[in-house]
């Protein structure tokens, strides 16, 4: 219990940043609600790049450049290559299984069809042909369900890292971390997504510290 107080210490300057995330996640508000813009983000996020420094500004500029009315139905040709905002092979595999997955008549039908995968989907036995995609793993998985709404544990590297740092037991494998991530969570009082972005915003906080020192 001493080493979750100390973790709670560690990440309470970042829990009103990582609140405000979370609760546009669970209120449908994130990226406005807009599939593209969150499977964008999901496949970008996948790549391994920094998501506040390149993941977040990409998806953004995408969103006021480019969005203006599309949906994932309308989005194809856009990612059939390489470009600034699909930088990637795997990022154009996500985002072309995503369009031929959960297409439909609108924008509203498409949101649907999303949540309902996020819904079923199981990151570990990977039995629905969306989350078969090349590219899509245990974390993109959890990532993109979290980003729909659902109070998630996410098992991403930075996550195990800092969770290591307090938790009693070795955190081997993505199992391991989720089910510490759901340990701390409720011990502290807060939500998953609450915990795994305040553990982000604050290694992106070190990280600008870092950089602002050289």
């Amino acid at each position: 219990m001493e080493n979750f107080e100390a973790l709670r210490n560690a990440i309470a300057p970042y829990l009103p940043e990582a609140r405000s995330y979370a609760t546009a996640c669970f209120e449908g508000k994130r990226w406005g609600g807009k599939s593209l813009l969150i499977i964008l983000d999901t496949a970008l996020t996948s790549t391994g790049f920094s998501y506040f420094s390149f993941v977040e500004p990409r998806v953004r500029r995408f969103e006021r450049e480019l969005l203006d009315g599309l949906t994932l139905s309308s989005s194809h040709n856009l990612f059939l290559q390489r470009s600034w905002y699909c930088v990637s092979d795997r990022c154009a595999l996500i985002m072309l299984s995503a369009i031929n997955r959960f297409s439909s008549r609108d924008e509203h039908s498409e949101r649907e069809k999303l949540i309902k995968w996020a819904r079923n989907a199981d990151p570990f036995r990977r039995d629905d042909p969306f989350s078969k995609t090349k590219g899509l793993g245990v974390f993109s998985i959890q990532y993109l369900r979290g980003q729909l709404g659902l109070d998630v544990p996410i098992p991403d590297r930075s996550v195990r890292k800092f969770l290591s740092a307090y938790y009693p037991s070795r955190l081997d494998t993505p199992s391991d971390v989720m089910r510490a991530i759901d340990e701390v969570s409720s011990t502290l009082g807060i939500t998953r997504l609450e915990l795994v972005w305040a553990i982000w915003i604050r290694a992106d906080s070190a990280n600008r510290s870092k950089l602002a020192a050289l």
